[in-house]
């Protein structure tokens, strides 16, 4: 039912050099990880699908990926490639290309946390909201997005922020 490739519970997940490929699930259709850190270094996560959210990876816990793709996932509700709830996330040299979410978030949905992004690639990506990338939904004064050296192409959204969506609740700093 949860993380159709990888079901991760309350641990530090670290996965290096894989391909989580061809997974269906309700939830995490590549992987599932609640309560974890989720640390990933050239991982590719590609054609996997979620009934609800989190068609590559869902996590409830912080995420920091270096050199990963995610490509061609499906969420039937949000986060395609990426959905992540109330934890910070951090991604350097990441591609997100193709991911489709019915709802939100197609190439990554951030819903409560901050966003810290170094050297993206968003291209190709749908949702309702937020086609290429939609943080949502803070309370922490503190939180913030920052990208520096993103490139956005091809992306759409049948709603707003075909590119990036970004709530009012948030700090932005794009560079």
């Amino acid at each position: 039912e949860y993380g159709g490739g990888i079901y991760a519970g309350a641990l530090a997940l670290e996965l290096s050099s894989v391909t989580i490929s061809g997974h269906t699930a309700l939830a995490g259709g590549g992987v599932f990880a609640s309560g974890s850190t989720v640390t990933l270094s050239s991982a590719t996560f590609s054609d996997n699908e979620a009934v609800e959210s989190g068609g590559g990876l869902y996590s409830t816990g912080e995420i920091d990926a270096t050199s990963s793709t995610f490509t061609s996932n499906i969420a039937g509700s949000e986060g395609a490639g990426i959905y992540v709830s109330g934890a910070d996330v951090r991604l350097q040299s990441v591609s997100l290309q193709d991911n489709t979410a019915s709802g939100a978030g197609g190439g990554i949905l951030v819903r409560g946390a901050s966003l810290t992004i170094s050297v993206l690639t968003a291209q190709g990506n749908s949702a309702v909201q937020g086609g290429g990338v939609c943080v949502i939904g803070s309370s922490d004064p503190d939180a913030q997005v920052a990208i520096s050296y993103g490139t956005f192409t091809g992306n759409a959204a049948s709603s707003s922020g075909g590119g990036l969506y970004v709530d009012s609740t948030w700090t932005v700093g794009v560079w």
